[in-house]
C-alpha cells in the first residue's frame, strides 16, 4: 500500500517537472483502515498539499471499491539527476 501512495506522489508531479529532475519519498505517516484481499484492485491517490523550497507535502489514501483502506501523508524532494 505504501509503494503504490508513493508512486501516486510521483506520478502526481512528474510532468511538472523540469528535465533532468526527479522526486524521492523521505517520510511516510500512514494509518491502515481495513484491509484489501487478495486479488482486490486497489486505487491510490496523491494530492499535493504544501511546497517548502525542494520539499513537497502530499495527503494520500488508498481505496478498495468504496472501502478506504489506508490514508496519511508523504513528503518528497526535488532533485537533480545525475548527468548522463
Amino acid at each position: 500500500m505504501i509503494s503504490l501512495m508513493e508512486l501516486a506522489c510521483h506520478e502526481a508531479i512528474r510532468a511538472a517537472l523540469p528535465a533532468g529532475q526527479t522526486s524521492v519519498g523521505f517520510e511516510v505517516h500512514v494509518f491502515h483502515k481495513a484491509p484489501a484481499h487478495f486479488g482486490q484492485a486497489v486505487v491510490a491517490t496523491g494530492t499535493l498539499l504544501e511546497t517548502n523550497g525542494r520539499k513537497l507535502t502530499f495527503a494520500v489514501e488508498c481505496h478498495c471499491g468504496e472501502t478506504l483502506i489506508g490514508e496519511g501523508t508523504h513528503r518528497r524532494a526535488v532533485i537533480q539527476l545525475p548527468a548522463s
